[in-house]
């Protein structure tokens, strides 16, 4: 909640650009913290990436995102060639439903996305909360001027 008054006053007080310094002792202390909190990996367990459920993931979000993103200025129509913007969009779901039909066959070893994850109710009920419209991470921590209440009220 302090975070936008503060930039305010550093931009108002300082300059815009001291708002990428402020990060670095915050960055600093992070990576300290990090080597005293997070316990050491085992340097005799190889962990491998999932490679291909990087690609299709990756290649999901960007497909989906350049076509909700981009969508209005090709007038949801043809963006290259053959391409359209519902073709993306298309591409993106297809896509997706590949990953997670990869990443069920691979619960027995190191998945992108461990499933078990979802057995938790909180963690379930949680992962769709931080993009949605309502949350604090939209955006809707300002003040209206004109009624003097938050956004959310």
């Amino acid at each position: 909640m302090a975070g936008p008054s503060l930039g305010g006053v550093l931009v108002t007080s300082l300059d815009w650009r001291w708002i990428f310094f402020v990060n670095v002792p915050v960055g600093v202390a992070v990576l300290g913290l990090t080597l005293l909190i997070v316990p050491e990996h085992r340097r005799g367990t190889r962990r491998r990436l999932d490679l291909f459920g990087t690609v299709l993931a990756t290649t999901a979000l960007m497909a989906l995102t350049f076509g909700l993103v981009e969508g209005e200025r090709y007038h949801w129509g043809r963006v290259w060639s053959f391409v359209s913007i519902p073709m993306l969009i298309v591409a993106a779901v297809v896509l997706f439903a590949a990953f997670l039909t990869l990443e069920a066959r691979r619960q027995d070893r190191e998945p992108l996305v461990p499933f078990v994850l979802f057995a938790d109710r909180d963690f379930t009920l949680m992962t769709p909360w931080p993009p949605s419209p309502g949350s604090p991470s939209s955006g809707c921590t300002s003040w209206r001027p004109s009624t003097s209440k938050p956004c959310w009220a």
